[in-house]
């Protein structure tokens, strides 16, 4: 017979779980403090299982869908029926799968009152991905020029235990990076497991390019950053700007003059493709580790139907 060792996460003797406070239906099936378990086989620690408790509060059909992804590829799909049985505490443990680097396994574990799953969930989802949870999974980040006015948008796909953002400006003086505003999470007590779009209009006048970061902020303190997004100035051109060009140290920033849908393609001079990017939308980009050389960057944009072509210098790394 296999034996199964629990491993550790947050350093809780024997449990590798996380909790979440959710807010749910009264009928949805609950699970128990929110929380699962990855357990390992002792005997092969790239095998595991998840397991969870919980119980159903009332008649009717309850479903609860579990989903393990390992590098995007489904290997745990099922739907447990969690009907009958009312008041009555239950375990489910999944089938065993394969995982060697647990940073590429994504679970989620979502709740239903009804005869199958999918559709509207009576609760939020339980997510987890590399064995820990997300206190937040940004789904887009955008800036947009108006005259004198930047709107800075973005979008969370999962909200845990987030207190809000912090939107944050480069100065290019001191070399700093400063607090332009607050904005607090739209997400109740913090948690949500839905999409959340957030906007804030800063006022820049400024003549050269702006580069702006979302600083995340959970309910304990701890936070962490998104990805940094790059707008040209006031009197730059509506164009797509290459900086610097030539470069010295094998990295060139893209900003193009409005966030829209495109693909990129990066060839060097042998007509080879060095990096590709479809149905990217962001308004900027940046090349990194390019060796010395010419290159070409071709994007399409899709909205438009308009193709632009830019030359890049790269003098060294």
């Amino acid at each position: 017979m296999k034996k199964f060792l629990p491993v550790i996460l947050f350093f809780v003797a024997s449990n590798f779980s996380f909790s979440v406070k959710t807010t749910a239906q009264s009928s949805c099936p609950q699970i128990i403090n929110s929380t699962f378990r990855i357990i390992t086989n002792q005997g092969n620690q790239t095998r595991k299982r998840i397991s969870f408790d919980y119980i159903n509060p009332s008649n009717g059909n309850k479903r609860i869908s579990v989903l393990v992804t390992v590098n995007g590829t489904s290997v745990v799909n099922v739907c447990v029926n969690a009907s009958n049985y009312r008041g009555v505490q239950r375990t489910y443990t999944t089938p065993e799968f394969t995982v060697t680097n647990m940073a590429n396994m994504d679970v989620t574990i979502t709740p239903y009152t009804a005869s199958n799953c999918g559709g509207s969930a009576c609760a939020p989802t339980i997510r987890s991905v590399g064995g820990a949870p997300l206190p937040v999974i940004f789904s887009a980040f955008t800036l947009a020029r108006n005259n004198a006015t930047v709107s800075v948008k973005w979008e969370t796909a999962t909200e845990i235990s987030n207190s809000g953002f912090n939107v944050e400006k480069f100065n290019s003086n001191n070399e700093e990076w400063e607090p332009v505003a607050f904005v607090r999470s739209k997400a109740e007590g913090g948690n949500s497991s839905n999409r959340l779009s957030y906007e804030y209009n800063d006022i820049n006048n400024s003549k050269a390019v702006s580069q702006y970061r979302i600083k995340q902020v959970d309910i304990n303190g701890e936070f962490k950053y998104s990805e940094v997004r790059t707008i040209r100035g006031m009197e730059q051109d509506a164009r797509t700007m290459v900086f610097p060009n030539p470069s010295s140290n094998g990295t060139v920033n893209v900003v193009f003059a409005e966030a829209s849908v495109r693909d990129i393609i990066l060839v060097d001079m042998a007509g080879r493709t060095i990096k590709q990017w479809n149905a990217y939308s962001n308004n900027s980009l940046q090349l990194n580790n390019l060796v010395p050389g010419m290159y070409t960057l071709r994007s399409f944009d899709r909205e438009t139907a308009t193709q632009q072509v830019q030359k890049i210098v790269i003098n060294g790394r």
